[in-house]
This record gives structure tokens, C-alpha cells and sequence, in this order.
């Protein structure tokens, strides 16, 4: 890894590549790679913002729990010299580049955010270094329905300014997937037929029609705009 202090910002971002949907991935995962596409998905966005972007697959990933995993990635970070760490899995694909530099720009401004996800837990995070402990952060409600609540209240400790930005849902099943489908279908039209080619391989009765008109597809921008629907 390079380090922080050729950096003009001095913030990156973080995509911690998880065993998303573990259920989910058992079943899917041999055939079609989802969690792979998924990952490619959020590097592409974090990529777009021109941010220097550290991708931590498993390989890279350091300890039991996943809270002491997440927990050393954002260390290692601040250990290389960044002020600033703005973290993303791969299970939300409705985060996108502009979802990122409207967190960085609130980090500047001496914020910190969070994106709450509809299941209790959340899709972003952005964090100032000197507002990050270890292990309280270790210790946090990790992978369940109180994770946002608990970590607002990790902000509020450190009576840190928190800026909550849009809550979207996570794909942990095949009815999230299902749910996600027409929210993405003209501002990621690929991996849209991606999903829907997926699901079709488990569930042969689904069918999915899509309607978007190729004028308006070309208007939109690539990787830039908020998520439709």
C-alpha cells in the first residue's frame, strides 16, 4: 500500500468487500459470481470520485469477528496518513459516486456520516480520525438490526457533528434483489441484466419486464447522478 502523503485531500475510501448475504452467496455464488459483481460495482463507484480507493477482500481482511476486521481496515488507513476514511460494502448497490463526494464534502465541512440501511443497519460511513476508537468501534453492534443506533451514539459521545444522508436497503436475499430491480434498471443498466439473469438461475418462474427508452438511457450520466426511483 502506498501511503497518504502525496494525498491532497487526505481522505480515502474504504470498500470492504464482506460475505454479503451468506445464504444468498452458498446458493448463487458458484454459478454466477454475484458477490464478485457486486464488489466490481462498488469499486467502480469509489474509483469515479478520483479519491484514492483501497479495496479489502478477505485475503486482506485481519481478525475473528467482523468487527475486528472492519475495525483494523479503517486503522490501517489512518495509519497510512489519512484524516479521513469513507467506508462502503458491496451489498448496497444504490450507493454511488455521488453518494461518496457528497459524504467527502461533508467530511470537509467537519462532519461525520452515515447512511443508514433499512434493515437497522448502515451503507456508509465516513469518519475523522481523531473520533475513531478501535476498539469501541470493534465493539459495536456489528451485522444486526441496532447497528446505526448504537453508532450514532459512538458519534454522540465524542459530541461529533453527525450529517445522516439517504437510507437505502442492502442485499442480503433474493427478495432484495427482487425489491432493487426497478431502482436501478436505467442508471446501471448492466448490472441490472446481471441481477436479473441471476435471480432467473434460482427462481425459473421469475420474469422481469423493463421499460426505459434507450433516449433516456444515454441522457443519464454514467456513474454521477442519484439512484433512480
Amino acid at each position: 500500500m502506498s501511503t497518504a502523503s502525496n494525498s491532497s485531500d487526505n481522505i480515502a475510501i474504504l470498500v470492504f468487500a464482506s460475505n454479503t448475504g451468506e445464504a444468498l452467496s452458498a446458493k448463487w455464488n458458484k454459478g454466477n459470481k454475484l458477490l464478485d459483481r457486486l464488489t466490481e460495482h462498488a469499486i467502480t463507484q469509489a474509483r469515479s470520485t478520483d479519491l484514492p480507493c483501497y479495496h479489502y477482500h478477505q485475503g486482506l481482511q485481519r481478525g475473528q469477528s467482523f468487527g475486528q476486521r472492519i475495525s483494523n481496515a479503517f486503522q490501517d488507513l489512518f495509519e497510512l496518513g489519512y484524516d479521513r476514511v469513507i467506508a462502503i460494502g458491496n451489498d448496497c448497490p444504490q450507493i454511488t459516486t455521488a453518494h461518496l463526494l457528497e459524504a467527502k464534502e461533508h467530511l470537509d465541512h467537519g462532519d461525520h456520516v452515515i447512511a443508514p440501511a433499512t434493515d437497522g443497519g448502515f451503507n456508509l460511513i465516513g469518519i475523522h480520525r481523531e473520533r475513531f476508537d478501535r476498539d469501541k468501534f470493534e465493539q459495536l453492534a456489528w451485522q444486526s438490526d441496532a447497528l446505526y443506533q448504537q453508532t450514532t451514539e459512538y458519534f454522540n459521545n465524542w459530541q461529533a457533528q453527525i450529517t445522516t444522508m439517504s437510507t437505502y436497503g442492502d442485499i442480503d436475499t433474493v427478495e432484495d434483489i427482487k425489491r432493487l430491480l426497478p431502482k436501478i434498471k436505467c442508471a446501471f443498466r448492466s448490472l441490472y441484466d446481471f441481477l436479473i439473469k441471476a435471480v432467473q438461475r434460482v427462481d425459473h418462474s421469475f420474469s422481469y419486464q423493463y421499460s426505459c427508452s434507450i433516449d433516456t438511457y444515454k441522457a443519464l450520466p454514467f456513474n454521477k447522478g442519484s439512484p433512480l426511483g
